[in-house]
């Protein structure tokens, strides 16, 4: 009777036994093995197909996992014990078995640059009109790099520009007709969508010597007016910004509070007291209050119109107000060909105006507006 007992309890221990020995089964990572929607998954624990008989090729192997091929829309998958059939309706549809994709990558730096070069020449030879011939050369670069949270935005920018240009033969020289440098970058902490503290340095200056032509006693000659870090600005400006962001429109408009302004003259050659420097300094220092706009629209996806604005009042001189105001409008003709017109106006209470009057002599006019127009029609490359 109990060898009766032990006969019949014993599968049930073998059971057991063998269900603490089994190890943990893995689930299916459907990431690794994506079916079309037409699969039809039928369960068949036969492990056979009542068909004509196929050559079965192992595809993919796990632990617990094996997937074979029968034919282009006949798969086997088995898992342990048991085994599914994979039938796909169109047999010129195959399963996916590439790996899991990887998650798309997230960008916290925003990068965008666009570099153009402009190059213009006329040549006259015995040409009965009259005229001179000419040959100019010009480059600008326009560089953006951004980095954007959830809970922060801090934007970099570089805007600088360079260009020389000839008229006449080649007994003349060359003088430059366009050159700036300009560093902006900007802090931000968001208070929501549209607001936030933020906190902006900007810097200019530029590359080379600048010279006026002066007329005295009957003779020309040049004279040093500008050169690098003479002047070279710096603006510091810290308070509450307003921003809207667009498909076709950004608009960022900072008002400071109290604002720094730096003017150095660190070049002996040029005057100090042209920028409203004491003569023999090399440093003037203002505080006052500042705003800074900036708007950037884009009509039918290839025409882009950028304008800035900033104004600046010293807290000694409240009422009088320094300009400086940017346009930049670029056409887009094609991948590589573009036309840009800028526009530059400053007028600033430091920089004095001299100018030749009727007789010849030089006369201070004191702060006047200063306007200056590109027209460029070239190549671009962005990046």
């Amino acid at each position: 009777m109990k060898y009766r007992f032990l006969f019949f309890t014993l599968p049930f221990l073998l059971a057991i036994l063998d269900v603490f020995a089994q190890k943990p089964t893995k689930a299916i990572d459907t990431a690794y093995i994506r079916l079309p929607d037409t699969v039809k998954v039928v369960k068949d624990t036969t492990r056979t197909i009542r068909k004509k008989p196929y050559q079965i090729k192992t595809v993919a192997r796990d632990e617990n996992i094996r997937l074979s091929k029968v034919s282009d829309s006949l798969w086997l998958l088995e898992e342990g014990d048991s085994v599914y059939l994979l039938s796909l309706e169109s047999a010129s549809r195959k399963l996916d078995l590439s790996k899991k994709e990887p998650p798309p990558e997230v960008r916290i730096w925003d990068k965008n640059g666009i570099f153009n070069i402009n190059f213009a020449n006329v040549g006259l030879s015995n040409w009965a009109a009259g005229g001179q011939s000419s040959i100019s050369l010009s480059t600008a670069l326009n560089f953006t790099l951004k980095r954007e949270t959830d809970a922060s935005i801090w934007n970099n920018t570089l805007q600088t520009a360079f260009g020389i240009s000839r008229i006449g033969n080649k007994t003349k020289k060359f003088t430059k007709s366009d050159d700036a440098i300009q560093v902006t970058t900007q802090y931000s902490l968001k208070i929501d969508e549209k607001w936030s503290v933020s906190g902006k340095l900007d810097f200019s200056t530029q590359y080379a010597d600048g010279f006026k032509t002066v007329t005295e006693n009957d003779s020309t000659y040049d004279e040093l007016i500008s050169a690098f870090m003479a002047p070279g600005r710096i603006f510091i400006s810290s308070g509450i910004q307003f921003q809207v962001k667009e498909e076709n429109l950004k608009l960022n408009a900072l008002l400071s509070p109290l604002s720094g302004k730096l003017i150095y003259v660190l070049d002996k050659r040029v005057p100090p007291e042209d920028y409203g420097l004491d003569e023999g300094s090399t440093l003037l220092r203002e505080i006052g209050i500042q705003f800074n706009g900036d708007l950037t629209m884009t009509f039918k996806r290839n025409i882009t119109l950028n304008t800035a604005l900033r104004l600046f009042s010293g807290l000694d001189r409240i009422t009088k107000v320094d300009i400086n105001w940017t346009t930049n409008t670029q056409f887009k003709i094609n991948r590589y060909l573009n036309a840009n017109f800028s526009t530059h106006l400053i007028y600033d209470e430091d920089i004095t105006i001299k100018r030749l009057n009727d007789n010849g002599v030089e006369e201070t006019l004191g702060p006047r507006v200063q306007f200056k127009h590109v027209l460029n029609l070239g190549v671009a490359f962005k990046f």
